[in-house]
Formats: structure tokens, sequence, C-alpha cells
């Protein structure tokens, strides 16, 4: 590498200063006015082709049966004892909740002895 080259780079960006900065400026106002026109979607439905049948049949279940979206957890320990179940449930749900920032009426939390429902 030849160091003088960079010593003879710093000098003409040095001696230039101001229109260094003016062309910077340039730049970074240039990248902003590009990146406020990006659009960022959540939604992956929307990326998705609106013609196809196999896409309409899915927003079609999504807007059926709610359930399809959602993320169901089991919890579930290898004893007999409901403080331990109770502890673990307790850690995930709050683990959860703060994880992703969530609202506690958007992580429904509900216990079910063995035997219920099955």
């Amino acid at each position: 590498m030849n160091f003088d080259l960079y010593t003879r780079l710093y000098l003409w960006l040095a001696a230039r200063r101001p229109l260094v900065l003016f062309i910077t400026l340039l730049i970074v106002i240039g990248s902003l006015v590009i990146s406020s026109r990006i659009r960022l979607e959540e939604d992956i439905l929307d990326t998705l082709p609106k013609k196809d049948r196999r896409v309409d049949e899915y927003r079609y279940s999504l807007r059926k049966f709610r359930q399809i979206d959602r993320v169901f957890i089991d919890v579930g320990v290898s004893s007999d004892d409901p403080g331990t179940l109770a502890r673990a449930a307790d850690e995930v749900f709050f683990r959860a909740l703060h994880q992703r920032r969530l609202h506690e009426d958007h992580v429904p939390f509900r216990l079910k002895r063995t035997g219920e429902g099955d």
C-alpha cells in the first residue's frame, strides 16, 4: 500500500472541504428521498398474486376461521405437581409478552387440566 496516496487524498479533500460536505449532503438527501418511497408491508397476503385461486381460498379461510392465524403453545411437565406447571406456564406467558412487547389482551392465557376436553 502506498501511504502517500492516502495523504494526498486527505489533503485534496481537506482543501475542498465545502465541496465535499455539499456533495455528502446531496447524497444524504437523495438517499432520504429514495428511501421515503419504500413501502414496508407487514401483511404477507398483499405480496401474493391477486387473481390466484389458492391465494383466494387462503384469504377466505383466514376471514372465516380466525384461529388459523394464531399460535398455540402447550406447556406440560413430566411430574404431577400443579405448582411446577403453573410456574412454567407463567414463565412462557410473561416471556411472550415482554419479548414481543404485547399487551396482555393479545395473549390469552388458559389452563386446562389433564383429561378435560381431550
